[in-house]
């Protein structure tokens, strides 16, 4: 304070000029401020600062404000694209809070269908995995570690406390797909409701997670940290980051050799010089072909077959049944490429033979017709937006745009659709050599674009596929083991159990419940419920003749039901009174189910009594 008194005992006008202009406003040129005095703003108004100890205590406050009284303090955690974190970067909270916010979800499904009511399995089924796994496993790939076992360790690392919540609630969910009881086990419900254990899907899904970190542009930052986590993947390390987990733990992808979808692929303004076309019906399509009049006819095709992929093109001229040439490409195994890739290899080798085969000066004179039997092909070819092969797309571009300035017309060429299997011989001739080519034959490089004269990316949807059919696989094996299994055999070998879920969508939801309650052994009667501490005796009140409550005395034995099983044995016939028999065929079942309404024993208003 008394450094600005001195300042303006010994200050000139044009001094405090300069001060009054940095304070109105200190980013701009003192101005020229009319008065030597300061202008201090108060609460609602301005007033005029005349006093060198006013002025003094002014610019003190203006040029070294005040320490805030306040201090901020650390937050337990904060939120980044609704991903919680915390001061020491671990995702505790995270797994905190996805576990609550699912629970909190699936405890409000559950109010969908109870088991005498609501909403058929099939529907719940559709909505939680649309809706109820998506928001338990949002950002899994960064807080979910699957749990495993390090080198001399006894224990288990990893995301293991999540995972069983995460199996619990997965459980909750299946009881009020299926309307069992709660005592049924957890792989038979998952295998009724026809969903995967959840330790498998995580990871699947977190495979799966990595496989799209791979397609990533060579523009996009993490492009590059992948790659050097792969390189780096040999070096041993105390603490991962997730990239790292996910590159050692699937160490079979290399992110190089996976294709790149980039964030764009045309501009909306582009004009093709190709024309497309689709018939309408499969009929139409052949009759197009038969009157196409075109001199130049090239028909593509791909194939997968025995787990391979390959790609052909002929070229006909005139009324030729020959073609005129052929070219062939084996892309590679169904586990990294898709026969959606080999049809765009196939058309990739057709705009080649235009621009090879032809004589360059017929190109834009004569009617050249393409022939694709995949309209997701021909689709597109009219989309703008980027996806799966899309850098065969861009090659096929590449190729066609260099046609732009040859003969007078525009359109170079037309893309046409002709059924599959039409019996039309030259498609059918086509056919033939795709599988050819995925049975191993490849044109000589000489005779095909540069693009394919090196190895071809592997596909997206390839390696997805393949994430997918290795989990159920790991599911499969996993119930061949359970103790389980055996008993569900004998009624239902199919894994898993799709022909049920087809047959609870056209049963009411209380018929629905009882069936997977027969086919469990897990169904309210005396037997069961006293077994639980849920019934004070396991004998038969209804006929009193001392005999446990079981299915099989409910449905077959019990003398209280005679007239109602009179009707049932003769929808039965011969499969009359073996539960076995009964639960194999749907129309058995259908009049079991009706049996059990008739009786009245299992009331359709009945509750689950809370243990």
């Amino acid at each position: 304070m008394e450094h600005w008194e001195d300042f303006l005992t010994n200050a000139s006008t044009a001094d405090m000029w300069t001060a009054n202009g940095y304070i109105k406003n200190p980013v701009r040129d003192a101005g020229k401020p009319r008065i030597p005095s300061l202008k201090a703003n108060k609460t609602d108004k301005s007033a005029k600062v005349d006093t060198n100890a006013e002025k003094a205590s002014l610019l003190a406050t203006v040029f070294f404000p005040k320490k805030p009284e306040r201090q901020a303090s650390p937050t337990l955690s904060a939120q980044i694209k609704r991903v919680t974190m915390d001061p020491d970067l671990n995702w505790k909270a995270q797994e905190t809070a996805a576990v609550s916010k699912a629970h909190k979800w699936v405890t409000l499904f559950k109010r969908l269908a109870r088991t005498t009511g609501g909403l058929n399995g099939t529907l719940m089924r559709q909505l939680y995995r649309s809706v109820g796994l998506p928001k338990l496993t949002y950002a899994a790939d960064l807080w979910y570690e699957p749990p495993h076992i390090k080198p001399n360790n006894k224990k288990r690392s990893g995301s293991v406390r999540v995972l069983g919540q995460l199996q619990r609630i997965q459980r909750m969910a299946a009881i009020a797909i299926t309307g069992a009881l709660k005592s049924t086990a957890g792989d038979v419900l998952d295998i009724h409701a026809n969903l995967i254990p959840i330790e498998i899907y995580m990871e699947s899904l977190r495979r799966r997670a990595y496989i799209r970190i791979c397609t990533l542009p060579t523009n996009h930052i993490l492009n590059r940290t992948v790659q050097i986590a792969y390189m780096n993947k040999d070096i041993i390390k105390m603490q991962l980051s997730p990239i790292q987990q996910m590159v050692s733990a699937y160490r079979d992808i290399d992110p190089d050799r996976v294709e790149k979808i980039g964030h764009s692929k045309r501009p909306v303004y582009f004009k093709p010089v190709y024309l497309t076309e689709t018939a309408p019906t499969r009929q139409a399509s052949i009759t197009a072909e038969k009157e196409d009049k075109a001199r130049f006819k090239i028909y593509t095709d791909g194939s997968g077959i025995n787990g391979q992929v390959g790609a052909a093109a002929t070229l006909y001229e005139g009324n030729q049944q020959e073609p005129t040439a052929i070219r062939h490409y084996h892309l590679g195994p169904t586990t990294k490429y898709t026969t959606y890739d080999a049809e765009w290899i196939g058309l990739l080798l057709a705009v080649w033979l235009i621009t090879t085969v032809l004589e360059q000066g017929r190109i834009g004179i004569s009617n050249i017709s393409v022939y694709v039997d995949n309209q997701s092909v021909i689709k597109t070819l009219d989309n703008t937006r980027p996806g799966p092969a899309q850098h065969i797309t861009d090659a096929f571009q590449t190729i066609a745009e260099s046609t732009r300035t040859k003969g007078p017309r525009i359109k170079k060429f037309d893309i046409k659709w002709i059924s599959a299997h039409s019996e039309v011989a030259r498609n059918e001739r086509v056919d033939e050599e795709a599988k050819a080519a995925a049975a191993g034959s490849t044109s000589p490089e000489d005779n095909l674009p540069e693009k394919l004269q090196q190895p071809l990316p592997y596909s997206k949807s390839a390696l997805v596929q393949a994430a997918k059919a290795e989990a159920k696989q790991k599911w499969k094996e996993k119930w061949q083991k359970s103790d389980r299994r055996p008993r569900l055999e004998e009624i239902d070998e199919e894994f898993p159990c799709k022909t049920y879920m087809r047959v609870c969508r056209l049963l009411p939801r209380h018929q629905a419940s009882r069936l997977i309650q027969l086919r469990t052994g897990h169904i309210p009667l005396n037997d069961y419920l006293h077994k639980r501490k849920l019934a004070q005796t396991n004998k038969c009140k209804k006929c009193r003749s001392g005999q446990r409550e079981t299915l099989q005395h409910f449905l077959f034995e019990c003398p209280a039901y005679r007239k109602q099983r009179v009707i049932m044995d003769r929808a039965h016939k011969d499969a009359r009174h073996n539960l076995k028999s009964i639960l194999k065929d749907v129309r058995y079942t259908t009049a079991v189910l009706q049996y059990i309404d008739q009786t009245g024993r299992l009331p359709k208003k009945y509750h689950q009594p809370e243990r």
